[in-house]
């Protein structure tokens, strides 16, 4: 078996919990919560949308991964699902919340590459990005992705659905 290999075919999807600290750190009550469904018979275990920037932070309790401060705090969400099985794989979900943001957790409100707000009730309209702001949206997948793998995670799952950036 390699080291991407799981020991088996179950897999926990990602599930917000809502239960980061506010500045977008793990808490400690999510370090049982990971062991736990590692230690309950998954192979591959999948955090929590992880914001790859403050302006992408779609709702409270959300955990960062926008600068390398946040390394420690991913390293103990790997840690947590190896206390629970040392050969589950652990997959960082990286995500920027774009038009789907609420007005009041973002700096400067929602953005996203157009002024189009996403189809649900209470959608504001999002502010259009710049091309830099574009651009640096690349990058800040990357930088988290990167964070990740440093932190000791086997792979990084980009959670782009839901009209995400």
């Amino acid at each position: 078996m390699s080291r991407f290999s799981p020991p088996n075919p179950y897999v926990l999807a990602p599930m917000t919990t809502y239960s980061s600290q506010p500045d977008g750190v793990l808490s400690a009550d999510e370090e049982p919560y990971l062991e736990r469904r590692a230690k309950g018979g998954f192979g591959t275990v999948t955090t929590a949308a992880c914001a790859v920037h403050p302006s992408g932070k779609a709702f409270i309790g959300q955990w960062a991964s926008w600068s390398d401060e946040f390394i420690p705090s991913l390293r103990r969400a790997v840690e947590a699902i190896r206390r629970g099985n040392p050969d589950a794989l652990a997959i960082l979900q990286i995500h920027h919340g774009g038009r789907s943001c609420p007005q009041d957790l973002p700096e400067g409100g929602p953005i996203a590459p157009s002024a189009i707000p996403a189809e649900r009730p209470g959608s504001s309209i999002p502010r259009e990005m710049t091309a830099e702001e574009i651009v640096r949206s690349v990058d800040d997948y990357a930088q988290a992705a990167r964070r990740g793998i440093e932190a000791g995670f086997d792979g990084v799952e980009i959670h782009g659905a839901n009209t995400y950036l």
